[in-house]
């Protein structure tokens, strides 16, 4: 297996190379670029450029497929199409909500990009504005390091400068999404049409957002962009068995958010401090912990009250702002994150009698997101979902806009004329991210920087946006600010600490562990806080960056293989001297794989043709256990736990299937087989199935 990284941060890409198939893993653009291309480049007029992943590089490659897991995933997919429309040979999947959510993404980067062609109250403007008071623009400290990195890669700074492009219009993205496959959680898709499935589970972490399982009948390979561990939010949680028993689990660049909580849990023994763990060397061994079921809970208990607290900040810092008499901007991309942000400042506003400030929503596609909140509600959480039988919406919003409380417009001047003077006094506004480069969020930087009562409250909001940074850009462009900004991390991505909780969750965690030279360092350094444990499961970790090439050797077995009843009844069984309460018996014949079957066993010249049933008593009586009598008398068509070797006694524990969404019992039984042993738990360690 090869994995190669050709985007970074949130315009993440990666190549998957399995059994000589390349399958793409998310084409991201990193909408948050937009308005960082404002600080690189402060005498650029025009629209903002965005960060994409190296297109010129993947075109060097034959794309059978393409799976993306999040809505941001897909968004420089129009970009790939139009430079080189054939490169994709196969399909491209993702889900349908993560396709609804990137068509409004889309909207709001195409609003900007004309609101900014149109010259009205662009970026350059406000540039322009501080060239005359004799103040210059100060230098984001993310942008050194990261040409840093360039240079360290040997890279020559015109390749960085290659992945900053231009908005595409719309008819390319209409003939993107006309390619892309909707699919829903739980189901499998043929990637090749011969011998490799995908299949997309829930991620926890927003809205569509999936995380991904590739097999080809041997291995079971995870991806993994962005989760959260714990029922959080408004997405359908994580379920942790989805990711158990894989031969190697891919972490996309930028996994692992910045930590939040501490990580002591009972049980663990303190260790001297030390400095920061350097990062692993590729195979080394990274010892997980073994967490209790008590230690489990109290961490996800632990990442449930994180969520509340910052939750509680975004709404503390909005009730100041009110409460003073000043106005709240809350920029955040149309994603489900903002639908949980306008929820908990309506009910906040409520519940501190001020249900009379005007909430208004400024978005291109402000009226179609808020109907999408109730309107894909398998996307949801089980909580969300009860509210379907009562009948209630998932969401209050459509009371909200009916009592007059919440203003949807396109931009501000549609918000005015529908609700007159809601600028001149107290009011929450949620524009679009985008627009802090060019459009209604800019607009109000303009109208509000100079009132202290006003507050800029940035959130992480999706992956792909960085408070810090969006922060330092605000008060370089605006030195005369004097706006409040307030930073909170509600809604990123799970942290070290829920890597760490979703792993030791495994039954079987991942013999492989792939992940960015940054994620190994943080996941190391929060075990190292952890201390002693009296209990660890080691896995192989594998650190890679951008524009590397990473090979990963993996073990070839089959999870089942099927075998012909008149082999079986054929077959010479005898009990097995060193294991009591077991026979076995050699066959001979050819696997092959077939499609929609899987393993096949296929009898070789002139074997399984006659059907001998005495050849299963004659050699056998009086020779098996009492219970065993009858294991033989029917024929048996189920599948039999194939190993890596090619005999027909296999470790249970890499060859287990995960169970799909809802189904209870994951293993196949053949008929025949007594009551004894069709319970899984008291099988051997080493036993057949």
């Amino acid at each position: 297996m090869k994995v190669t990284c050709i985007g970074t941060s949130a315009a993440r890409c990666l190549i998957l190379t399995l059994r000589k198939t390349n399958i793409l893993l998310d084409c991201g653009l990193w909408g948050c670029s937009g308005v960082l291309h404002k600080l690189l480049d402060p005498h650029d007029l025009g629209p903002p450029r965005y960060l994409t992943p190296l297109l010129q590089l993947l075109e060097c490659y034959e794309i059978e497929a393409a799976l993306i897991s999040t809505p941001e995933g897909m968004l420089a997919l129009p970009l790939l199409l139009m430079s080189s429309p054939g490169l994709i040979k196969g399909p491209i999947y993702a889900t349908t909500a993560a396709m609804d959510v990137a068509k409004h993404l889309f909207a709001e980067l195409l609003a900007v990009s004309c609101f900014a062609s149109s010259g009205m109250a662009s970026a350059g403007s406000l540039q322009q504005e501080t060239a005359v008071a004799g103040m210059q623009p100060t230098t984001c400290p993310w942008l050194p390091k990261l040409m840093e990195a360039v240079q360290a890669k040997c890279l020559d700074p015109a390749v960085f400068e290659s992945c900053w492009l231009d908005m595409y219009d719309a008819r390319a993205a209409e003939d993107c999404f006309e390619r892309i496959k909707p699919v829903r959680y739980g189901q499998q898709v043929p990637l090749d049409g011969y011998e490799l499935f995908a299949t997309p589970y829930p991620a926890g972490s927003g809205f569509g957002h999936a995380v991904w399982t590739v097999t080809d009948g041997c291995r079971r390979i995870g991806y993994l962009s962005s989760f959260r561990a714990g029922a959080a939010g408004h997405a359908l949680e994580l379920e942790a068995q989805t990711l158990s028993a894989l031969d190697a689990l891919i972490a996309a660049p930028g996994c692992i958010g910045a930590s939040a909580i501490s990580g002591n849990i009972p049980g663990a023994q303190d260790v001297p401090v030390q400095a920061p763990c350097a990062t692993p060397s590729a195979g080394a061994a990274l010892q997980l912990p073994a967490l209790t079921e008590q230690q489990q809970q109290l961490l996800v208990q632990q990442a449930m009250q994180c969520q509340q607290r910052l939750l509680q900040q975004l709404k503390q810092s909005v009730l100041t702002a009110v409460s003073e008499g000043g106005s709240a901007l809350i920029p955040l991309p149309a994603s489900g994150v903002a639908w949980d942000v306008l929820e908990a400042v309506a009910r906040t506003l409520e519940l501190a009698d001020l249900g009379n400030v005007p909430i208004l929503y400024v978005s291109p596609c402000a009226q179609d997101s808020l109907a999408l909140a109730n309107t894909s509600m398998e996307f949801l959480n089980l909580q969300r979902q009860a509210r379907a039988y009562v009948p209630e919406p998932a969401f209050p919003f459509p009371a909200c806009q009916k009592s007059g409380r919440l203003v949807l417009a396109h931009s501000l001047e549609e918000a005015v004329a529908k609700k007159p003077g809601c600028l001149d006094g107290p009011c929450v506004v949620v524009a679009s991210l985008a627009s802090l480069s060019a459009g209604p969020a800019l607009q109000l930087l303009h109208m509000w920087g100079q009132r202290s009562q006003c507050m800029l409250v940035l959130t992480t909001g999706a992956t792909d946006c960085a408070p810090a940074l969006v922060a330092d850009l605000v008060r370089s462009a605006h030195p005369t600010l004097r706006m409040r900004v307030a930073l909170c991390n509600f809604g990123a991505t799970g942290d070290a600490c829920q890597l760490a909780l979703l792993l030791s969750q495994l039954r079987v965690p991942p013999a492989q562990l792939l992940m960015t030279c940054t994620d190994v360092q943080q996941l190391s350094r929060f075990l190292h806080g952890l201390g002693r444990l009296p209990g660890t499961l080691s896995t192989q970790t594998h650190a890679y960056s951008w524009m590397d090439v990473l090979s990963v050797r993996l073990p070839k077995h089959m999870s089942r293989l099927s075998v012909p009843s008149s082999l079986l009844q054929n077959a010479q069984w005898q009990p097995m001297a060193y294991e009591a309460d077991s026979i076995a018996a050699q066959l001979s014949g050819t696997m092959l794989y077939e499609q929609g079957r899987g393993w096949q066993l296929k009898p070789g010249p002139g074997q399984g043709r006659q059907c001998k049933p005495q050849a299963l008593q004659a050699p056998m009586q009086g020779t098996l256990p009492a219970h065993m009598q009858g294991f033989f008398q029917a024929p048996m068509r189920g599948n039999l736990q194939a190993p890596k070797q090619g005999s027909l006694r296999a470790p249970v524990q890499r060859t287990q299937e995960p169970p799909r969404l809802g189904a209870t019992n994951p293993l196949p039984l053949a008929e025949g087989i007594p009551q004894s042993l069709q319970d899984p738990s008291a099988w051997g360690k080493d036993s057949a199935g």
